[in-house]
């Protein structure tokens, strides 16, 4: 079961290595040609980054799937669990709260980008680069609403075992 649960995961990692590595490629690419040829390319500068956009929202959802939120974990070692539990979905709905308007104006964002190129990379739409955000978002709305559902489980359990 738990190989099937980290799929998303593994295409996360894969996808994020793959633009890491083209990123580098590109970025050397430059790098010589610009010191030994003496000639730029600007649609390297543009293509790396957005892919550095990429990059930082693929680890986006990878953090928050793997709970790697910003926390005081010296403040929430000295709670009980059921406290913890309360300020962790609290925490959570927060960040959903966050999360739902930065889908919402991506969404319309991506709409009215769509049609429109890149200066220097005419056949990339803007709306492709915009649309990693709203991706991301939805995901980790997804993955924030299953760690409350098991939070509220593990609650009920709590209630029960009293």
């Amino acid at each position: 079961m738990r190989k099937i649960r980290g799929w998303d995961l593994k295409v996360m990692d894969g996808v994020g290595l793959i633009i890491f590595a083209i990123l580098t490629a590109l970025l050397i690419i430059q790098v010589f040609a610009r010191y030994i040829f003496r000639i730029s390319f600007p649609w390297i500068e543009e293509i790396a980054r957005f892919m550095l956009i990429y990059i930082v929202f693929i680890g986006a959802m990878i953090a928050t799937k793997e709970k790697f939120h910003l926390a005081t974990t010296d403040i929430f070692e000295k709670l009980s669990l059921r406290t913890y539990l309360r300020i962790s979905i609290a925490r959570n709905l927060a960040i959903i709260f966050f999360l739902i308007p930065l889908f919402v104006g991506d969404f319309l964002m991506v709409r009215s980008t769509w049609d429109q190129p890149v200066s220097s990379i005419l056949w990339l739409s803007k709306g492709w680069i915009y649309l990693i955000i709203g991706i991301s978002a939805a995901v980790m709305i997804i993955y924030l609403l299953i760690q409350i559902m098991n939070m509220i489980r593990r609650l009920i359990f709590l209630q029960k075992e009293k």
